[in-house]
């Protein structure tokens, strides 16, 4: 079973000490409020490349009724599929969670949360679509997560750690979330300072958890140092073909590494023209 934490906060320089905890899902905040609680591009890549999954839940507020309602949805809903598409350039069909971060009633339910919704589930299709881009989710009590899940609202249950909440008891029971959230494990000891995090439990059917494309690897430049010249060949050895020779202080590109020869590109482009040997290149600083 995955093994997945939330936070507030910016992961980037607690991510080795998270890996070494076993943790695969990275759940993070979107969100409209200036807050140093939501996920960065590049805290979404610096993850993606260590090798975690994503999961985004949207709030701006969320701890009452006031802050529920048609209007709100619409709000919610544009703001999430803005950011998430543009800023973090989440996949389509993966999962956004919306919270609902208090002990809900049936009214409140009634008059706020499923209008709000049904709001941010047409804020969230696109012209021409016949559904949301993305999976709704939403973070809450059993009660909140049931009545939802029974109106079709939304796809993803988040159940919140307050189990004191109406029907989370139950609705734990009725296996039908697909993250199960535990007490927070606050101000642990790492080798980048203390952290605060919550500990989830995903079911066997996930959490909409995605990956995003990263950048390709920044490339190197280096100069030729070798004083008469060095051989461009079309492959990591001397038995390939020589393709040119390489002037003294002549600029490459090194795109990666095969044992002691260096992958080359003499336009800056992206694309290999060969292959040098490596001992005879000058990286320069970035």
């Amino acid at each position: 079973m995955m093994a997945a934490f939330d936070t507030n906060r910016d992961t980037r320089a607690f991510i080795p000490w998270l890996s070494s905890q076993g943790f695969k899902l990275a759940l993070r905040y979107y969100t409209a409020l200036p807050s140093k609680k939501r996920l960065s591009r590049a805290e979404a890549q610096a993850l993606v490349r260590a090798g975690f999954a994503l999961g985004a839940v949207y709030q701006d507020r969320g701890t009452q009724a006031a802050h529920f309602g048609l209007d709100q949805g619409r709000t919610a809903g544009a703001n999430a599929l803005r950011y998430a598409r543009e800023e973090i350039h989440q996949p389509r069909d993966s999962g956004i969670y919306f919270s609902i971060d208090f002990d809900v009633s049936k009214a409140e339910l009634k008059d706020r949360i499923v209008p709000h919704f049904r709001a941010l589930r047409e804020a969230l299709t696109e012209t021409g679509q016949q559904r949301p881009g993305y999976r709704i989710g939403a973070y809450g009590s059993g009660l909140a997560l049931k009545t939802l899940l029974d109106a079709g609202l939304i796809e993803l249950a988040w159940l919140s750690m307050s189990m004191g909440f109406r029907e989370s008891k139950a609705f734990f029971r009725s296996n039908r979330w697909n993250l199960h959230q535990k007490l927070e494990v606050k101000n642990v000891a790492t080798p980048a300072g203390k952290f605060s995090y919550d500990p989830n439990e995903v079911s066997s059917a996930g959490a909409g958890e995605f990956s995003i494309e990263l950048p390709p690897a920044p490339m190197a430049r280096a100069r030729v140092n070798a004083r008469s010249g060095l051989l461009l060949r079309a492959g990591p050895g001397r038995e390939f073909d020589k393709l040119a020779s390489l002037a003294l202080g002549t600029a490459v590109y090194v795109l990666g590494y095969d044992d002691d020869w260096a992958k080359v590109d003499l336009q800056g482009d992206g694309v290999v023209d060969g292959f040098c040997h490596a001992g005879f290149l000058a990286v320069e600083a970035p």
